[in-house]
């Protein structure tokens, strides 16, 4: 029955037994407010509440909140019917996973291009002469057997450079003067038996340098903090498609900055806009993901939708195995990112959100030819609802006063301090273990392949 016959008729005085119902309907329904929250009507409660809410009753006519109530419960009739259809939802859930798989790519690339190889001393007058590097070491380092130093002996080594090795060696076991050690300005590499070269052998991350190596991984993990702040306003002010298309843009453009740049500060800067990239298209396409999917597969596309991360996780184990330079390797890994400019073309944004932020001629326009209500009622459904037009400060307030309200509640605080402990530990001894793993005496390539099985499994 259309819901304009709702408002035919005289308005009547309303029993206080029944306004009581009708303010537990509007409050019982759910509506999402955040960028990962999504509706928990079941298919079922949505049919029972849209057959009971639409049949005529004189005592409802002319209540506008019972009419917001049906117009939505015809709503989510109407996007359960979308989201119902089993090749478009396999479809969506394949293009929304790509975020996960890129974001697989560049956390766990750095294990392999932050590769520190065996390194020494330069010496360049003396190799430039043609002593080997053993030669080298043997006469500028404290410990020649030592392949991993960070000083050498301040010598005249432009006289040395022209004596032969044997006669070098000799004036300096003769000279009873106690040279003086000094802090390695360059750096000679091993790079024989090396995966091949990386950022280490590019800015000398070595020794006195070595936190600046850190720093590479570090930034991907503060991008990913600032991601989860802004994307997640973003997504909630401006839509769920308007996040997911501005974090693919900056995917598309820092990966491959990182492959090109030979400033280590701008390396820095690319990957952490790749942290936030990665943050905020993977969250903002599971938000889509979730409120368009039907809630029998709800859970299912939630459990599988995580498995993408682990999936970026072996593909690059097996890409690095082949591609042994940092640079290619970069490149390799970023250039998938092109394909999502065909994902922004494709993955629509959410009706729910568009619906529930007041943008109901736009969320109609998707879904409509889905509902079995006549279209000139689906025209008027929901023109009553506004989108919300508070301020961001007034918005932060109301979210610190909601979250203030639950840790009132002890069970609660009980709760949430043993989740994050475990998470912390978790991920620590998650990231210790694989970010690491070239510190290990084991085969890089085989153990990052492992541990995104371990994760799948």
């Amino acid at each position: 029955m259309s819901i304009n016959r709702l408002s035919q008729g005289k308005a009547e005085r309303k029993d206080p037994a029944e306004e009581s119902e009708q303010k537990s309907q509007i409050t019982n329904f759910e509506q999402p407010t955040t960028s990962g929250s999504t509706s928990g009507i079941s298919e079922k409660s949505v049919t029972a509440k849209l057959k009971n809410t639409t049949e005529p009753n004189s005592s409802s006519n002319g209540d506008s909140a019972n009419d917001e109530v049906n117009a939505d419960l015809v709503f989510e009739a109407a996007l359960l019917n979308y989201g119902s259809r089993k090749c478009f939802m396999l479809g969506l859930f394949l293009l929304c996973t790509s975020p996960g798989i890129l974001n697989g790519f560049h956390v766990m690339v750095y294990v392999f291009y932050g590769y520190t190889p065996q390194h020494w001393c330069a010496i360049p007058v003396l190799e430039k002469a043609g002593w080997t590097p053993e030669q080298i070491r043997n006469i500028s380092s404290p410990k020649p057997g030592d392949w991993s130093n960070c000083e050498y002996y301040k010598r005249n080594y432009a006289a040395l450079e022209k004596m032969s090795y044997q006669q070098a060696m000799r004036n300096v076991e003769s000279q009873t003067k106690r040279h003086i050690l000094t802090d390695c300005t360059e750096f000679s590499y091993d790079l024989k038996d090396a995966q091949g070269t990386s950022v280490v052998t590019e800015w000398d991350l070595v020794c006195q340098r070595l936190a600046l190596k850190a720093t590479v991984q570090t930034a991907v993990s503060a991008g990913k903090f600032v991601g989860a702040f802004t994307f997640g306003m973003i997504a909630d002010r401006f839509g769920r498609k308007v996040a997911f298309t501005t974090a693919c843009c900056i995917y598309i453009l820092a990966g491959p900055i990182v492959a090109f740049t030979s400033l280590y500060q701008l390396l820095i800067a690319a990957r952490v806009f790749i942290g936030i990239a990665g943050l905020g298209a993977f969250e903002s396409a599971y938000s889509i993901v979730s409120e368009i999917s039907p809630p029998k597969l709800r859970s299912t596309f939630g459990v599988l939708y995580n498995q993408s991360y682990p999936a970026g996780i072996l593909g690059v184990s097996l890409i690095a195995y082949y591609v042994r330079d940092w640079r290619n390797l970069q490149l390799c890994v970023s250039l998938p990112a092109l394909f999502l400019v065909f994902h922004v073309w494709l993955i629509p944004e959410s009706p729910r959100w568009l619906y529930y932020s007041g943008r109901t001629s736009r969320a109609w326009a998707i879904v409509g030819k889905y509902s079995d209500e006549d279209p000139t009622a689906r025209r008027t459904s929901g023109s009553n609802r506004t989108a919300s037009q508070k301020s961001l400060s007034a918005r932060i307030r109301a979210a610190i006063v909601n979250c203030s309200s639950y840790l009132h509640h002890k069970e609660f605080r009980i709760r949430l301090i043993v989740c994050w402990v475990v998470w912390f530990f978790t991920a620590m001894s998650y990231y210790a273990l694989t970010i690491n793993s070239a510190s290990l005496k084991t085969d890089p390539y085989v153990y990052v392949a492992l541990s995104g099985t371990k994760f799948i499994l």
